[in-house]
């Protein structure tokens, strides 16, 4: 970071590594981050690690939200896999060096049955090996959303995405449904829109998992915590 060691401010802290291992801080550094214009303090030890910086869950939140607002500064280039198929293609960042570049496509031709490109290509498994069910709480009182409106050019989305999925047999037509969730178009990063479900509802519905898979921002405030 460029500093050195007379830019401490003298404060001892015991911070508490990965593998236990204790260890006194020499002292902490204020300093901006580039790009957010965001004041930091980094406590500085003396000790080999594999991270060079660890950050919390507030600098984490921050990061996300930026990244949310801010657009994707690298360009990409939509490349055709197979000329047989001109429907079926990937994105390629533009910055990437020749080779790298042929190698990356290369890859995905060679992969290519890998991937499903359609609805027809998400085969499923076979309910004797296994059914998900949802958990729902039988005293939740059942919702149904009222129906929202979308502009013509996403109705036309909509319409094609569901024609998709009635083909594939993924979903099929209720006519007194309990529950009644609106589909939500969201657009992706190629500027295409994609079709979603609000199960906001039918989630509050759920219960929560007794053993949920950990987050990042737990994991890093485990880390956090055993240092204080």
């Amino acid at each position: 970071m460029g500093f050195s060691e007379k830019n401490l401010m003298q404060k001892a802290v015991p911070l508490v590594g990965f593998s236990g291992e204790t260890k006194q801080s020499l002292g902490e550094i204020p300093t901006f981050a580039g790009g957010m214009n965001k004041h930091v303090r980094y406590l500085v030890i003396d000790g080999p690690s594999t991270y060079n910086v660890i950050l919390g869950r507030p600098w984490i939140h921050e990061m996300k939200v930026r990244e949310y607002i801010a657009p994707p500064q690298e360009e990409l280039d939509e490349v055709v896999l197979d000329l047989q198929f001109p429907a079926i293609t990937v994105l390629v960042g533009a910055d990437y060096a020749d080779y790298i570049r042929e190698q990356i496509i290369e890859f995905l031709r060679t992969n290519m049955d890998c991937f499903a490109w359609s609805h027809s290509d998400m085969i499923g498994i076979d309910p004797s090996v296994i059914t998900h069910r949802l958990n729902v709480d039988p005293s939740f009182p059942l919702d149904q959303q009222k129906r929202q409106k979308f502009a013509p050019e996403r109705n036309e989305v909509i319409n094609h995405e569901v024609d998709n999925l009635l083909a594939a047999g993924k979903i099929r037509e209720v006519n007194y449904p309990e529950w009644l969730s609106n589909v939500v178009v969201v657009p992706k990063k190629n500027n295409k829109l994609r079709v979603c479900v609000n199960f906001t509802d039918l989630n509050k519905a759920c219960p929560k998992d007794s053993f949920p898979l950990p987050h990042i921002d737990s994991m890093v405030d485990r880390r956090r915590n055993s240092r204080a």
